[in-house]
C-alpha cells in the first residue's frame, strides 16, 4: 500500500502516517521515503517495526541498507572483493556510509571513514584501492584524491543548475581509475533491485 502524506504535514502526522503503515498485515515492508529537512525523516522511520524495516534504520532490524547491499553487490557482480583490500568510506550517513563500513569489515576489507571536512581527506583516499563516496558534495572527489587504477563507487546524487544528476566524483578522474560507477545509472538501479531483495526476504519470515 502507498501512505502518503500532504506537503505541510508536521513531525506528528509523517510519524502517524509511518505508524500505520507498520500495523498494516497486508505490509510486509515499510519503506520511508526521507521528507524535507525541516522535519525528522529518521525519527520516523525508527516507528517501523523491526521485522518490516527493509531499508535496515531501526535498531534491531534484520535487514542491511539496500544502498550498502548495492555497494557491495555491484563490486561483486564485476569481480571486484572487498576482503584483503583497503576501502576508504567518504561519507557517514546512516543510509550509506556507516552501514557499508560495517560491512565492508565484515566481508573482510581494512575500512578507513572521512567526510568531507576530514583534514586532508586525500591522504585518506589515495591510501585505498576502493573509494566508495556518498556525501552529496558534486565534485568532491578530483583525480588528485585517488591513486591511479582505484575503482570508485560514487553514490552521491545533487541536482544540478539543469536538474541532471551530478554525482561526487570529479568526471575528470575517469581516465585514471580502473572503474567507477556512473551517476545516475550506477548505484540507483542496484538500490532498487536490493530493497526488493530484503522485501522478499520480509515477506517470507513474517
Amino acid at each position: 500500500t502507498l501512505e502518503t502524506v500532504p506537503v505541510t504535514a508536521t513531525q506528528a502526522e509523517l510519524e502517524a502516517a509511518v505508524a500505520r503503515a507498520g500495523t498494516l498485515p497486508e505490509n510486509d515492508g515499510v519503506l520511508l521515503q526521507m521528507p524535507p529537512a525541516e522535519l525528522d525523516g529518521y525519527a520516523a522511520a525508527e516507528l517501523v517495526p523491526p521485522q518490516k524495516d527493509v531499508d535496515g534504520l531501526v535498531p534491531g532490524s534484520p535487514f542491511v541498507s539496500a544502498t550498502a547491499l548495492a555497494v557491495a553487490e555491484l563490486l561483486s557482480a564485476h569481480g571486484i572483493e572487498l576482503a584483503g583490500n583497503r576501502v576508504a568510506v567518504v561519507g557517514q550517513s546512516r543510509i550509506v556510509g556507516l552501514p557499508f563500513a560495517a560491512l565492508a569489515r565484515e566481508r573482510g576489507a581494512v575500512v578507513s571513514t572521512a567526510d568531507e571536512f576530514t583534514v586532508d581527506l586525500g591522504a585518506v583516499t589515495r591510501a585505498a584501492e576502493i573509494v566508495v563516496v556518498a556525501v552529496g558534495k558534486p565534485g568532491l572527489i578530483t583525480a588528485g584524491h585517488l591513486t591511479p587504477g582505484a575503482v570508485v563507487v560514487d553514490v552521491g546524487t545533487t541536482p544540478g543548475p539543469d536538474g541532471a544528476l551530478l554525482g561526487d566524483l570529479d568526471p575528470a578522474a575517469y581516465p585514471n581509475l580502473f572503474a567507477y560507477s556512473p551517476v545516475p545509472g550506477g548505484v540507483g538501479p542496484m538500490t532498487v533491485a536490493m530493497l526488493f531483495s530484503n522485501l522478499l526476504s520480509s515477506a517470507e519470515r513474517l
